[in-house]
């Protein structure tokens, strides 16, 4: 086991910490009035960039998907030798069959619907041409995004807070006081980061099944960068700060009791196979929680490499959009509004929620029904079918659910799937039920405490 080791504080390597959370608290998390519009800095500043792109954009994203599925699809075959020596390159050009076909059908689809062909129900203005320009501004809000997320999760801020969250793990959460940096990390950042890094945990010896299944499953959300993104996409941006408020009270209290009830109970409380519990660098008895807490979050600090390598992981994280997310994205979300368009489904499906929201006195409650499930699909699908929808309050119950239900299988589902997490998919059905009917209610409390006009 390894002892965790102060180090010396100084004014240096504290404002190393404390001046990037600073920004990334800034522009993130405070809301400003800029050219007449109230809005997060980085908000208004995705909103200034899509304006400005609206042009091009959607020739541009089919332009990039097609480019890297020819790419991904002659490197699978090939496997040429410059690539599979970096593993930048091998890791977004040689990614397995499944997913290179995944891309070549995204970009086929995005090119039928661009020139308005097979089917008018692949390409209208109610299913596939909204994905598509979905897409492109999904494409130009991650680009901008990505150089600016490593505020928040680079320079220490996650550790700090989550060192001092550590308090509540245990007695409310039921994991251990260490995993609530892995909580906020996974919370803020990118979803698959954060079940991966769930998943290291695990099989080191960090936590135990059942705790990896509630950390990843209650609180690897979508990433702050897709918050305001739906937000906007629904029409309410400007109760972002209520949004992100009752995102972390509905996940805290959703959380508390699905700890507490199957499935999440039934998991073993035992370590990966047999392993005694790790408990490298913890809290030194001597030591307060606020002290480590600055101890953590300087040394992460410290690990920064300078500007190139913050450029280089917003170069990643952009490549790793434009390569995997953005066809997953076209592929479910034109299904998933076929599916809403043209069938039934999601209306049979969402009936009991409508009739439950009906009962709590939620305004356009079966209007709204459909979105409550179709968050399984895909995190996008309920805010595109949020148009029958009048009701601020309601919107903003559908954008906080669709937010936190976490568990949707473009993305999220099959990464859980392939990591040595126990969750079968069986446990996400239940897991995605549980949490869709105990957050209906505490939002929409959280949206009349915020005065969400209804």
């Amino acid at each position: 086991m390894k002892k965790f080791e102060p180090v010396k504080l100084t004014t240096k390597n504290v404002l190393m910490f404390a001046i990037p959370a600073l920004i990334g608290v800034l522009l993130y998390l405070t809301p400003m009035k800029i050219g007449g519009k109230i809005g997060m800095a980085i908000g208004l500043l995705l909103s200034w960039c899509s304006s400005k792109a609206s042009g091009w954009s959607m020739q541009v994203a089919i332009v990039l998907m097609t480019a890297t599925a020819i790419a991904t699809l002659i490197c699978q075959l090939t496997k040429p030798e410059f690539v599979m020596k970096s593993e930048r390159l091998k890791k977004v050009l040689v990614p397995g069959w499944v997913e290179t076909i995944i891309r070549i059908a995204g970009s086929a689809l995005a090119i039928i619907i661009w020139f308005n062909l097979i089917s008018e129900k692949i390409y209208s203005e109610d299913t596939g041409m909204v994905m598509l320009d979905l897409v492109a501004s999904i494409m130009i809000w991650f680009v901008v995004a990505s150089f600016f997320v490593p505020f928040l999760l680079d320079f220490g801020l996650m550790e700090f807070i989550g060192t001092l969250c550590r308090g509540i793990a245990r007695p409310l959460l039921h994991i251990p006081g260490r995993s609530m940096v892995d909580v906020l990390t996974s919370f803020l950042g990118d979803q698959n980061l954060g079940i991966m890094v769930t998943n290291d945990q695990y099989t080191h010896g960090y936590y135990t099944a059942k705790e990896a299944v509630t950390i990843s499953c209650c609180f690897s959300a979508t990433g702050i960068a897709y918050w305001y993104i739906i937000s906007s996409i629904i029409g309410i941006e400007k109760y972002f700060v209520p949004i992100v408020a009752s995102m972390f009270i509905t996940a805290l209290l959703t959380t508390i009791i699905m700890c507490r009830i199957p499935p999440i109970t039934l998991f073993p409380d035992a370590y990966y196979n047999g392993q005694e519990e790790n408990k490298e660098n913890d809290k030194p008895d001597d030591m307060s929680t606020f002290d480590f807490a600055v101890q953590l979050a300087v040394q992460k600090a410290a690990t920064f490499k300078g500007i190139k390598a913050m450029i280089w992981r917003a170069v990643d994280f952009c490549s790793a959009i434009i390569f995997s997310v953005l066809p997953v994205v076209m592929l479910v979300g034109t299904a998933g509004l076929m599916i809403a368009t043209y069938t039934p489904v999601f209306d049979w499906l969402g009936a009991p929620f409508g009739y439950f929201m009906q009962v709590l006195g939620i305004p356009d409650a079966m209007a709204a029904a459909p979105a409550t499930v179709a968050g399984f699909a895909d995190v996008m699908i309920p805010s595109l079918l949020c148009g029958d929808i009048s009701s601020d309050l309601t919107k903003f119950i559908i954008c906080v659910l669709s937010l936190i239900q976490i568990i949707y299988m473009s993305e999220v589902g099959p990464v859980l799937l392939m990591a040595e997490i126990p969750v079968k998919f069986r446990h996400m059905v239940i897991l995605f039920i549980e949490k869709t009917i105990l957050a209906i209610p505490i939002i929409y409390v959280c949206g009349l405490l915020f005065g969400i006009p209804r």
